[in-house]
């Protein structure tokens, strides 16, 4: 009995079927499938957007997520070979998105380019600086003991610089240390002058990373003070020894460290950042607004 029921349900399946493919052309039929299908990525993209939105609003108004320890920004906890990985996973979705186009004939184009250009930039820039990526070198070590940015007992566990070498970094490019419990921020000025900005590594409450820049190649990392002082630094990854991503997994680590290691809530300190530029007019408030950009 239960097979006649399964052959006459296959029946009327098969019938209903021809009776459709009669009265609608398969022209028709692809037509309104390629409708349904864009219609679902437009609205997909449409409630991505509205989430970034969203997110950036908050940050705007200071509403920087807790920081916890061990959680979170997933991406950048991974290693160096982990974050490879996930990118030629992205790399291979954009591919798919160009076989999906060209199979319902829609903005071949245009994704096609896009696609292609994007792929590119993953394999030869991104890839390219997280592999490459160097966290301090001999020199880089030197110029920071010599312009009297870090102490010789201090331990550097973390560097970024956005220029390949010290000296010819352009103008208002910036290096970043991260040290055991600080990190210092520096602004090269001039060849001979620069500005520091350093914050204890405990004093940091608040943490958000968002992507900006082509093909979300930079780094923003907003941070909430425990005074309630919100930092932007802006990592745009001009060098191929410079890689944000590892440079972020670097700061991960430390405040991991750190906020283990306290275990209380710190005080909030009246001086949290200091201003070494050459000129002495520049004020404290001055020098704690700052954002390094």
């Amino acid at each position: 009995m239960e097979n006649v029921a399964k052959d006459k349900t296959r029946t009327v399946y098969k019938a209903c079927r021809n009776i459709i493919l009669v009265l609608i052309p398969s022209e028709v039929l692809l037509f309104y499938v390629k409708e349904w299908v864009w219609l679902f990525i437009g609205g997909l993209f449409l409630v991505l957007a509205l989430i970034m939105t969203i997110t950036y609003g908050k940050l705007l108004e200071g509403n920087i997520p807790h920081y916890r320890p061990g959680k979170g920004f997933w991406f950048y906890r991974l290693s160096p070979r982990g974050k490879r990985i996930r990118l030629t996973v992205s790399q291979c979705i954009m591919l798919l998105t160009i076989i999906v186009c060209w199979v319902l004939e829609y903005q071949i184009w245009y994704a096609t380019a896009a696609s292609v250009a994007g792929i590119y930039y993953v394999q030869f820039t991104l890839k390219r600086r997280i592999k490459q990526h160097t966290a301090m070198d001999g020199h880089s070590l030197l110029e920071l003991e010599q312009r009297g940015l870090i102490n010789l007992d201090e331990m550097v566990v973390g560097f970024y610089q956005d220029s390949t070498s010290w000296s010819r970094a352009p103008y208002d490019s910036k290096v970043f240390v991260i040290t055991t419990d600080r990190l210092k921020m520096v602004r090269l000025k001039t060849s001979s002058e620069v500005e520091q900005y350093e914050i204890r590594l405990n004093d940091i409450m608040g943490l958000h990373i968002f992507n900006s820049g082509k093909y979300s190649g930079e780094k923003v990392i907003t941070m909430k003070l425990v005074d309630g002082i919100i930092l932007h630094l802006y990592l745009v990854g001009g060098s191929y020894q410079g890689s944000p991503e590892q440079f972020i997994s670097s700061l991960l680590k430390a405040l991991d460290q750190v906020k283990l290691n306290s275990g209380a809530m710190p005080e909030v300190s009246g001086k949290i950042m200091v201003s070494r530029s050459t000129d002495s007019s520049a004020s404290d408030g001055s020098a704690r607004s700052a954002t390094p950009r």
